[in-house]
């Protein structure tokens, strides 16, 4: 399956047409974007529908625990940065009036969801970049005594799974997010969680989309859509058939042979 897409080329000169927080602000949300959408991706496709075995369930949950704390560091460092390049520097008086109507309404999620107290700020205060010792000591004071923890030990050290480790770090996340959580409910706070991180990666895509175009249709009016040029992408495969592995077999012997020097490999 191909998917089409245009391409916009700009020149440094052109870039340098733009005004100073102009510029910034387009280089600055076209990273974030790409951050956010990148993340959002791997979250979908570290998902493991009908897995064979408990531990594959366990390595897809492990990856996508990681991916949800680290998504939602970068979504609420992203408001952080709407705030400070957008707002505090004045674009928003010159813009916001001018965005699509589907822009405008993704800037209102956008603005009512970081407005207050929400579960993307409390996992990113207490999770996302951070090995808390606190948290981990506050976890391991819930811990059964009868209750079972696993490790996984593999030859190749890249296929050791420490489950224990991501249980306790993933139920103190829940609990950052909905207090104590019986474990017949676990499920459904992740999906929730889940939910909450798609939908606001797309307001995200959808204002910072309607701005980037906004700013080079300003700026730079000679750039018309008719004349991007147009690419086309094949062999892309549907969102929902792609997944990350976690096991993994050592390389073949051919491709070790043609391995560059240097190159990283799993131990």
């Amino acid at each position: 399956m191909s998917v089409e897409i245009r391409a916009i080329e700009l020149t440094g000169r052109q870039l340098e047409a733009l005004p100073s927080d102009e510029r910034v602000f387009f280089v600055q949300m076209a990273h974030l974007v790409n951050t956010i959408m990148i993340l959002q991706k791997w979250l979908i496709f570290c998902q493991l529908r009908a897995p064979s075995q408990k531990i594959e369930s366990e390595a897809a949950t492990t990856q996508q625990m990681l991916v949800t704390r680290l998504l939602s560091g970068v979504l609420y460092e992203g408001w952080r940065v709407v705030q400070d390049s957008y707002f505090k520097a004045l674009l928003s008086k010159k813009y916001d009036a001018k965005l699509t109507d589907d822009g405008k309404k993704c800037l209102i999620i956008l603005k009512k969801y970081f407005g207050h107290a929400n579960s993307i700020q409390k996992v990113r205060n207490k999770c996302a970049f951070h090995f808390d010792k606190d948290i981990v000591m506050a976890e391991l004071g819930h811990v059964e005594q009868d209750k079972p923890f696993h490790l996984y030990l593999s030859e190749l050290q890249g296929n050791s799974l420490y489950y224990l480790s991501e249980e306790l770090v993933g139920l103190a996340l829940l609990r950052s997010v909905q207090g104590d959580t019986p474990e017949g409910e676990i499920v459904e706070v992740l999906r929730q969680l889940f939910d909450e991180l798609v939908r606001i990666c797309k307001a995200f895509a959808g204002f910072i989309g309607a701005c980037l175009v906004l700013v080079v249709r300003e700026n730079l009016p000679s750039i018309k859509w008719d004349h991007l040029t147009p690419i086309s992408v094949s062999d892309a495969p549907p969102l929902d058939e792609v997944r990350i592995p976690f096991f993994v077999s050592k390389p073949n012997v051919a491709a070790e042979r043609v391995r560059k020097p240097g190159r990283s490999r799993i131990p």
